[in-house]
């Protein structure tokens, strides 16, 4: 069937809104959004698909989205074509010569500073993209960041007018069934201290490593630290933080590797408390995986972090571990700050339900889906 026209509306409409990501994998946090926002754009009447870059793209996922050189312009200068903005490699050229409307939709890039030590390829793509994201901002017809710090980030690259979305997440699927298995392996009653993400260096787990030494030396021996995320192509940054782990003699220190999405589930089950010390998050959706899961959130004050949850958890200035190790202690061993923490971080959950992130994505588009607008360049919003 041709992808041009699978999903024509009811009133016959065949404008397409397409997405253009680097890769497309389960479990990978851009990913996920893409493939929210082709069930938004379908709900809405408008057909949809996902391009990606073949050899970034798992093998199980294949069938979910098409490899980007199979993108063919309609010729229909209705049509809108979303690219999800990390690095950009060489998606960049491709999108920037496409005639349709162009809207991109930024999720930020890491400092390369951060890598210039323990991988100075990575340091140097890095560099790159924020070259690149420059280059593009005369060709698109809306920006969109997925928090204001991105939209620092935009405006800084001489972007204007750009709209802030966040993150369209489904939280429903997190009420799957987690793995039991991983939830048999820790049946005690140890204290279990969660983070979830990329082991990479903008993450700062050593900082994470260096606060639990701290909270299971002199606070709780019977603790854990949970690491779950990916370690691939981040060699000696792993091989340092086991290192580190090693020096300090710290035990139950768990680097879990790339889980599958019931694990996932399990851990954030297992948790008693969501630490994060990460310093360049573009939004750090873990942060709203964790509020999901009413589990209390600690942070320190970086980039998107403070923003995203809000000022419904407990964010420090600080790194100093002796104090943040107690501070876990406090929120542990009272059951009034620990409700109270979940009961805001509730509240702020609200403002991210998949509704009304849809309703403002539905707003930046503006007459592009009306019909009003079949001449105009930009939406009324960007102008």
């Amino acid at each position: 069937m041709d992808r041009n026209v699978r999903f024509r509306s009811p009133g016959g409409k065949t404008m397409r809104i397409d997405q253009l990501t680097a890769g497309f994998s389960k479990g990978d946090a851009i990913s996920g959004i893409a493939a929210e926002h082709q069930k938004l754009f379908r709900s809405w009447g408008y057909a949809s698909e996902i391009y990606a870059i073949p050899q970034f793209t798992s093998p199980r996922m294949r069938g979910l989205c098409a490899d980007y050189r199979e993108y063919r312009e309609s010729g229909d200068p209705r049509d809108v074509i979303l690219f999800h903005f990390s690095i950009g490699g060489q998606l960049i050229t491709f999108f920037g010569s496409l005639k349709c409307r162009k809207v991109l939709f930024y999720h930020n890039i890491t400092p390369p500073d951060y890598y210039t030590a323990v991988d100075p390829d990575a340091a140097r793509r890095l560099r790159e993209g924020y070259a690149r994201l420059e280059s593009l901002r005369e060709s698109i017809d809306l920006a969109v960041a997925v928090s204001e710090f991105n939209k620092e980030g935009l405006v800084a690259a001489g972007y204007q007018n750009v709209e802030v979305v966040p993150p369209l997440v489904n939280f429903g699927s997190l009420d799957a069934e987690p793995d039991q298995k991983t939830l048999r392996k820790y049946p005690d009653n140890f204290v279990n201290i969660l983070f979830v993400g990329r082991i990479v260096p903008n993450k700062k787990v050593e900082d994470l490593i260096k606060v639990f030494y701290f909270y299971q030396k002199t606070v709780n021996p019977r603790s854990r630290l949970f690491l779950v995320g990916s370690y691939a192509g981040t060699g000696s940054y792993y091989s340092y933080l086991r290192g580190l782990v090693s020096e300090l003699d710290v035990r139950d220190v768990i680097f879990t590797g790339h889980v599958e999405f019931a694990e996932l589930l399990a851990y954030y089950r297992l948790a008693d408390l969501f630490l994060c010390m990460s310093e360049h998050e573009g939004f750090c959706i873990p942060l709203l995986e964790a509020m999901y899961f009413r589990v209390p959130v600690i942070a320190y004050r970086s980039s998107a972090v403070p923003e995203t949850l809000g000022g419904a958890s407990i964010v420090v200035n600080r790194k100093g571990p002796e104090l943040i190790a107690e501070i876990i202690q406090e929120v542990i061993g009272s059951r009034a700050l620990r409700e109270g923490i979940i009961q805001r971080q509730n509240r702020r959950l609200a403002d991210f339900r998949p509704e009304a992130v849809s309703k403002r994505l539905r707003e930046c588009f503006g007459p592009w889906l009306s019909g009003t607008g079949r001449d105009s360049t930009k939406p009324t919003l960007c102008r």
